[in-house]
């Protein structure tokens, strides 16, 4: 049985954002039995748009895990297909984990994996926790060796920043200390950022023409213990610190149920940490990333961490903080870890919770996001989340604008994610102009699934524009673009509206491309 859920797009008010001028009411089309309804006028004055930064998209995971799935030739494939889009850009690797130097051997494999696709990295460097007021670095620091190794293989135009320690918080609140005391202005953290600071600082001065800001922290998931004035001072006082980092996870997997990723509150609860330490960083000369996601901490969930569930809320995500000012995301995993874009070897938890089997490199959940989020941005593009009104207050959708960043492309889209789980039905985009006939790319389950059990769809069972990823990490299956029910009114004032109409399944994300053939 359908419902009637009614859906009327105007655009979001954000911090000293302008509305853009909505569609009167008077003049729009009867929605008819659509659940979902969107009007909206590309070319208003006054909208707030972003632009989507370079290098944004990238991943995490520990040094040894990097140096392994960097020279596989299918997520080199993976990586590859991520670029098919138009971006010009590089993923952006972020490893943790170090605990002794890397052998030289590994970063010369790593140097002739990076030829295979534009990569950037994100390199820890170990931090000494104590509470000895005298501490100093060793002799034997490994982080001298990480920056110069790094810079005589990769090159230094592959190197973002080295980020100090990972999750200092957590390994002081396990020794026993006041976390709060530990990171607060003048604290024993203060002390050992200091002290990397001053051990790599005159190295990378020596790479990079004079200037040592190529640090990042402190790579916590508590960065709100700092707020927003507490990470700016920090900035302040450490002249090589370029990059605040901060981790980010969605849901608790001891008490959360697989619709919770579903809800919109997975993803809200990111927006003040992009807006806070995004203007915190900037207004120091740096950038903000979220240098580790997941979408549920120690690993995910199996059944939750790697549905279709995840790939929707890892698309939205990152559309999100790309809107509110984060320079970069990474998704964290490698291996067995359910909320990792790919999995490697046979996984035994997730094959118990029904997930897919098989040796070798698999795309999981998170990387068909990833991978609709290149398609819709193309090859640059500024973006605008648009408000919504629901007649089901309880639908969780969110509609995005997109528009690419040469100002002369007349192409437009508007990506429609539906993370509701109930009640298929039709969509109904309205848009003022005069509109091209619409394509739809579907990110969504099978269609063999019954639309009540699409939402458990595995990574093996998901498909973008009909394809999917085949065993060597390339795109396979019959490539297909839907094309909606289309028509125009005329209004008295002279001006048009083209809308389209597409059948929206529960639980997937729909882009529309069109293109502008005259403005109202």
């Amino acid at each position: 049985m359908q419902g009637c859920i009614l859906l009327l797009l105007v655009p979001l008010l954000t911090r000293n954002a302008v509305r853009a001028v909505p569609i009167p009411p008077a003049s729009l089309p009867p929605l008819g039995n659509s659940i979902i309804g969107a009007h909206f006028d590309f070319e208003a004055p006054g909208t707030l748009w972003a632009p989507t930064p370079d290098d944004f998209l990238g991943l995490s995971s520990s040094y040894q895990s990097m140096f392994r799935v960097m020279s596989d030739p299918v997520f080199q494939q993976m990586m590859k297909n991520l670029f098919a889009y138009g971006k010009k850009d590089a993923i952006a690797f972020r490893s943790m984990g170090v605990t002794k130097t890397p052998k030289r051997k590994q970063w010369h494999a790593l140097a002739d994996a990076s030829r295979a696709f534009p990569v950037k990295y994100i390199l820890q460097i170990p931090l000494y926790l104590s509470k000895n007021p005298n501490q100093t670095m060793r002799n034997n620091y490994p982080g001298v060796t990480i920056v110069n190794d790094s810079v005589s293989y990769l090159g230094k135009d592959r190197i973002m920043a080295y980020t100090a320690g990972n999750e200092p918080d957590w390994f002081a609140n396990n020794r026993g200390w006041d976390v709060k005391e530990y990171m607060a202005s003048g604290g024993f953290y203060d002390r050992d950022f200091t002290l990397v600071e001053e051990s790599v600082g005159p190295e990378i001065k020596k790479h990079f023409n004079g200037s040592c800001r190529k640090i990042g922290g402190p790579n916590t998931a508590n960065l709100w213990i700092w707020r927003q004035e507490r990470a700016k001072e920090f900035m302040e006082d450490h002249p090589c610190m370029s990059l605040l980092t901060n981790h980010y996870y969605a849901i608790n997997p001891k008490t959360s149920k697989y619709t919770d990723l579903l809800l919109n509150e997975a993803v809200d609860n990111a927006y003040w940490m992009s807006v806070a330490f995004g203007e915190a960083a900037k207004s120091v000369g740096g950038a903000f990333r979220v240098t580790e996601i997941g979408s549920a901490y120690s690993g995910g969930v199996w059944g939750i961490s790697d549905r279709l569930a995840a790939a929707l809320w890892t698309l939205d995500l990152s559309l999100t903080f790309a809107y509110h000012g984060t320079a970069g995301v990474h998704f964290n995993g490698a291996g067995c870890t359910s909320y990792s874009p790919f999995h490697y070897g046979n996984c035994s938890n997730q094959i118990a919770s029904g997930g897919d089997e098989g040796p070798g490199m698999r795309a999981s959940a998170p990387y068909y996001g990833m991978l609709m989020f290149q398609r819709a941005l193309g090859a640059g593009a500024f973006i605008y989340p648009i408000d919504v009104q629901l007649k089901d207050q309880w639908l969780p959708a969110r509609v995005w604008g997109i528009k690419p960043r040469n100002g002369s492309d007349l192409s437009r889209r508007v990506l429609i994610i539906n993370r509701g789980w109930w009640t298929p039905g039709e969509v109904e985009i309205t848009l003022a102009g005069n509109y091209s006939q619409a394509k739809v790319c579907r990110l969504a389950a099978g269609s063999h699934i019954p639309w009540d059990r699409k939402m458990y769809a595995t990574g093996s069972q998901m498909y973008m524009c009909g394809q999917q990823v085949g065993p060597s990490g390339n795109l396979v299956g019959n490539f297909y673009l839907e094309t909606p029910k289309m028509s125009q009114t005329k209004l008295a004032s002279g001006k048009i509206l083209t809308t389209f109409t597409v059948w929206a399944d529960p639980v997937n994300a729909m882009l529309l491309e069109t293109k502008i053939r005259s403005k109202n």
